[in-house]
């Protein structure tokens, strides 16, 4: 026999009581303890997928810049569902809350870390320029409402844009889909 043809090797496994014990069982039962996990990445990987069908189907309909910001974007394009919501949110590494405050335009976006917002507008089919004029009137509308409050954050209108674009370069190099 050949080397392109022998079979490989099996892993030292010998019986111990009732049982074999060695490197397979020590693998499955790894793969065990992983597999919740497993499912877990993929219904929050199918949820974004479907975030990103259900944004495609409405932008087709109504260009992103109609919109009053980009809460009022997400209103119309995140499911109602809450356990949808949750897997969307654990997706991106985002509490919940500030998904659903985000959503209902009572969070400034300014206020959120950058990466998941990037990645959050990037599977929603936005470009960066839309993005962020629609993460802008967000900023402003609340802004105004809090009538010479200070935003949470203390970064700069220019900082913020920075982060952001910095986020959204670095999303853009991860992502592995096709231009």
């Amino acid at each position: 026999m050949n080397d392109h043809t022998r079979q490989p090797e099996m892993p030292d496994r010998r019986l111990q009581g009732d049982s074999l014990v060695g490197p397979t069982e020590a693998h499955l039962s790894a793969s065990r303890a992983f597999a919740p996990n497993f499912d877990r990445v993929l219904e929050e990987s199918d949820e974004i997928l479907h975030l990103q069908r259900e944004a495609r189907r409405i932008l087709d309909s109504r260009p992103a810049s109609e919109f009053e910001g980009f809460g009022r974007l997400l209103d119309v394009v995140l499911p109602r569902e809450a356990i949808r919501q949750s897997r969307i949110a654990r997706a991106l590494e985002l509490e919940l809350s500030v998904l659903q405050r985000l959503r209902a335009s009572q969070l400034d976006p300014f206020d959120v870390e950058p990466q998941p917002l990037a990645v959050l507008a990037r599977s929603v089919h936005l470009d960066y320029q839309t993005f962020w004029c629609l993460a802008l009137r967000d900023h402003e509308r609340l802004a105004s409402t809090r009538l010479g409050v200070r935003s949470r954050s203390r970064r700069s209108q220019d900082d913020v844009e920075s982060a952001l674009r910095r986020a959204w370069e670095r999303d853009t190099l991860d992502d592995a889909s096709p231009a």
